[in-house]
């Protein structure tokens, strides 16, 4: 028996325009033990970009070098499909949110 997941966006400071930060990850489901401590490290980590992360003092740039260096995250490259989905999918909740006439 196969679960339906559902795929969940976090947005951090999310009023604060292009210095917004998109994490997307998954629910549902039953998790292993190594998927719950994953869960944990990724709460933590969230908690500390939000504390670290304030309105109009970092470029995209900085915040990008600052997510991979300290965070340990990757760039995803932009030519693979999930990337090219995830962007449709948000640029689409934008629309609808905003624009939704």
């Amino acid at each position: 028996m196969s679960r339906k997941r559902v795929s969940t966006t976090t947005i951090i400071g999310g009023s604060d325009g292009p210095t917004s930060i998109f994490l997307v990850g998954n629910k549902g489901g039953k998790l292993s033990l190594r998927q719950k401590l994953e869960r944990v490290c990724y709460k933590v980590r969230k908690k500390r970009a939000e504390k670290s992360i304030k309105a109009d003092a970092h470029t995209m740039d900085q915040v990008c070098e600052y997510i991979v260096n300290e965070l340990g995250y990757t760039e995803v490259d932009k030519s693979e499909s999930r990337y090219k989905e995830e962007y449709r999918e948000m640029r689409a909740s934008f629309l609808m949110q905003y624009r939704p006439e």
